[in-house]
Formats: structure tokens, sequence, C-alpha cells
């Protein structure tokens, strides 16, 4: 994570033009021929699994495109 990296616009947010203030910013690197990132935003009781190359979020399967 980063936050105001002063030597990149890492860890910065601008909500209008001019103007920037410090943000949490996360950078993931992967030497891998394949690789998937996700980001679930959810509930603190909600149930994320990763089984047989799929996600399932409470129970549901949440179909992925393939890469």
């Amino acid at each position: 994570t980063l936050r105001a990296d002063s030597n990149s616009a890492y860890g910065w947010r601008s909500r209008y033009y001019g103007h920037k203030e410090p943000a949490i910013s996360l950078l993931l690197e992967a030497n891998q021929p394949i690789a998937r990132f996700w980001t679930f935003f959810g509930f603190g009781d909600d149930d994320v699994e990763w089984k047989g190359g799929a996600v399932f979020v409470n129970g549901m399967e949440i179909p992925l495109a393939d890469v």
C-alpha cells in the first residue's frame, strides 16, 4: 500500500483539476503467464470462496470472464 508517494502519482487522488490530496493506493504485481486480480466490496458476514476455478459469494457462483 502507498499513501502520498512523493515520486509518483501513486497514493494521491484529485476530486477536481489542480487539486491533490493523499489517498490509499494498492499496487499488485505478478510474474506469471496468467494472473487474475479481483476486488469484492460487501458486508462483514459475506462468505467469499474460490473453488474449482470459480468465485462463490454467499454460496452463489459469480461467473468470471476467461482470460
